[in-house]
């Protein structure tokens, strides 16, 4: 969908560098995911899912561990999601399958190659876009986007007809 109004792309990542899958907190996955939203949409998305966060969640955060195994819970909660006016865009890398002369054995090229699938999908997709990403989270992964985000703008060379706008806060 390219057409003019503006988007939001909310960000977060699950899961962490690291080849260890026997150790605690290393996961066989790294999922990076964008909630992207019309800026028209924007306050009734956010009411509709303060709602839904009210009453599954009561005063905690939506998160998918607090679903566990419920699986009649999370039907019920993904029905009251799907018709919100919002779409996601998921990037799921299964470090399992990454070859070791890939180069994206060391933790720089591996977020620099993710960030240049997300950055180059959602700059195809969208002429206007901001990205969000939470500020309270210290993750090396979100750090390693703003930077490559921002290097990227400084580099980029727009033509003066040219109205798209990707910016990170």
């Amino acid at each position: 969908n390219n057409s003019m109004s503006k988007k939001f792309a909310f960000v977060d990542e699950f899961g962490a560098f690291g080849f260890q899958f026997e150790q605690p907190n290393v996961t066989t996955h790294f999922i990076v995911t964008a909630i992207i939203v019309e800026e028209d949409n924007i306050e009734s998305l956010l009411s509709s899912i303060e709602s839904i966060r009210s009453r599954h969640f009561q005063s905690g955060e939506i998160k998918s561990s607090k679903v566990a195994d419920n699986h009649r819970r999370r039907i019920n909660i993904l029905k009251e999601l799907k018709p919100l006016p919002f779409h996601v865009y998921t990037l799921v890398c299964d470090k399992r399958k990454l070859f070791d002369t890939s180069g994206l054995m060391y933790v720089g090229s591996f977020y620099k190659y993710i960030n240049n699938l997300l950055y180059a999908e959602l700059q195809y997709s969208f002429r206007s876009i901001s990205i969000y990403a939470d500020p309270r989270s210290g993750s090396a992964w979100r750090q390693s986007f703003k930077d490559y985000v921002r290097e990227k703008q400084e580099h980029q060379q727009l033509q003066l007809w040219d109205d798209y706008s990707f910016q990170l806060e």
